[in-house]
């Protein structure tokens, strides 16, 4: 992973999806993606796999849209 690549990447925000995918970089082996269908979720999984990341550092985390938005229940 190159260094200007973020720990934490949130897919788009998609109408019909009831989850957004979230990758998560691991430090020693290939990215994970994650189904959050919220932010919780979201914490939960940064917490579990990557406890050293701040799930709200921008710098950590890229949103490619909608940033803090979550899909519809």
């Amino acid at each position: 992973m190159s260094s200007d690549e973020p720990l934490v990447e949130i897919s788009p925000l998609m109408p019909d999806d009831h989850h957004r995918h979230v990758r998560i970089a691991m430090t020693d082996a290939t990215p994970i993606w994650v189904p959050c269908a919220n932010q919780q979720d979201l914490v939960e999984a940064v917490h579990e796999y990557r406890p050293d990341i701040n799930p709200d550092d921008r710098h950590q985390v890229r949103w490619i849209d909608h940033p803090g938005e979550w899909p519809a229940s």
